[in-house]
């Protein structure tokens, strides 16, 4: 590979409650005490990078390939309903690029929710399977919510994303790491209580900071701090998001936010073009 190139993979689109994304929006007053919810569309994605030293380095693997049919319950697929085609699923993306799930040599999970761990699926008994990166606590509370409650899904983690997948296994980090001269994984509490963040600095096309769901749109930031709806620690969450803007200062970085459909239609996406 001659230098690092990122690629950003569709993996379809969720459709919820904009208060879900923006902490109390359109909330009611004393002139309107009735209005009503407001339903949108926010994109689902992956992001491949190739690197010239590491390989092929999948962030995050979106959805269960069979959520809307089974592995999503029905309460959950009413709330935030997951529209793919064929084309959008992760193995279909990688193929794109003449690839399959066991020609990644590393994953990085931002965090563990369904709509960004669910495609581990994918990949049982790779060589990328056994080495997966994702923070220490995000481990530890993914792993813990939904088998120690009687729901299938707990706090965003999805039970039956993690049962009976054979040869996963998790090489935790414990801190922001430094992951290649050009790859840094940025710890951002908050939204869970290991997220993180991947920036990455491209030759061509300068910094690139993949914020995940530590920031849901380009409106939780700027022009001032508004929270999502779902955290775990608001506080925390809202530390990481002056983060995020003192490293968008330092190195003048492209954000790219985990949820933002406005943002996504003006991406450079997969398999046409990518980032260099």
């Amino acid at each position: 590979m001659n230098g690092t190139k990122l690629f950003i993979l569709p993996l379809g689109y969720i459709e919820n409650d904009i208060a879900l994304n923006l902490l109390l929006h359109n909330q009611a007053t004393t002139e309107n005490k009735h209005k009503p919810a407001e339903w949108h569309r926010v994109p689902s994605f992956a992001i491949l990078i190739q690197h010239h030293h590491l390989g092929n380095i999948l962030v995050d693997c979106g959805s269960h390939p069979n959520a809307m049919e089974r592995s999503w319950p029905e309460e959950t697929r009413k709330l935030i309903p997951l529209f793919r085609t064929k084309e959008d699923m992760l193995d279909y993306r990688l193929s794109q690029l003449n690839l399959t799930p066991a020609d990644i040599n590393l994953i990085i999970l931002t965090h563990l929710h369904l709509d960004h761990a669910g495609g581990l699926t994918y990949f049982e008994g790779t060589d990328a399977g056994k080495h997966i990166i994702a923070h220490a606590d995000e481990i530890k509370q993914a792993l813990y919510e939904p088998f120690i409650n009687s729901t299938q899904i707990a706090k965003g983690y999805n039970k039956t994303d993690f049962e009976g997948l054979n040869e996963i296994r998790f090489d935790p980090i414990f801190e922001s790491t430094v992951l290649a001269e050009d790859i840094e994984l940025v710890w951002l509490p908050g939204h869970t209580a290991g997220t993180i963040g991947v920036l990455v600095h491209l030759p061509n096309d300068g910094s690139i900071f993949y914020t995940s769901d530590a920031v849901n749109w380009e409106a939780n930031l700027y022009p001032e701090i508004k929270l999502s709806a779902v955290f775990h620690d608001s506080i925390e969450m809202e530390k990481s998001m002056i983060k995020i803007k003192w490293i968008q200062r330092r190195y003048q970085a492209k954000l790219i936010f985990g949820h933002d459909l406005k943002q996504f239609n003006q991406l450079i996406l997969s398999p046409n073009n990518h980032y260099s």
